[in-house]
């Protein structure tokens, strides 16, 4: 129930697209909590580059912190936008497709097929489950017997 709330979630449009408000709320909030800190860091460190990575729904937020930092990089102390990146490894689904092309340069996605492929026999082993308990509930309500309405 909780991944269809999430996935249903309210989209917010953020640069010229759309975003997962969730996720964008969660990055924002952690942006202005820790902004000082990175702005500190970015000036003792100028040769860095600014990297959030993260797994599943983690890789949405490091998606969103991407996405804020770079909209934001005179709060973190002018870093330039060559200079942020993101990895995410099986991400969320957060962003509209016209924002993954235009933030392709500095978000990267790692989607193993291995994954893709189980969760996919996940879900057929569900459907046919469901489709037994679907079978054994008509034939306790309608017998096999010759009745012609069933």
């Amino acid at each position: 129930m909780l991944y269809c709330w999430t996935i249903s979630s309210e989209k917010k449009m953020f640069d010229g697209g759309y975003v997962h408000n969730g996720l964008l709320k969660s990055a924002s909030w952690l942006i202005s909590a820790e902004s000082e800190t990175l702005k500190d860091l970015i000036k003792k460190n100028p040769s860095y580059t600014l990297t959030f990575a993260g797994h599943s729904l983690g890789s949405g937020i490091a998606a969103m912190l991407t996405l804020v930092a770079a909209n934001n990089r005179g709060e973190m102390g002018n870093i330039p936008r060559s200079k942020i990146r993101c990895y995410a490894v099986a991400p969320a689904r957060c962003m509209s497709l016209n924002l993954a092309v235009r933030y392709a340069d500095i978000i990267n996605s790692v989607i193993l097929q291995l994954a893709l492929f189980i969760v996919c026999q996940m879900h057929e082993r569900y459907i046919y489950v469901r489709r037994k308990e679907a079978q054994r509930s008509t034939e306790t309500i309608c017998p096999r017997t010759v009745i012609p309405h069933c």
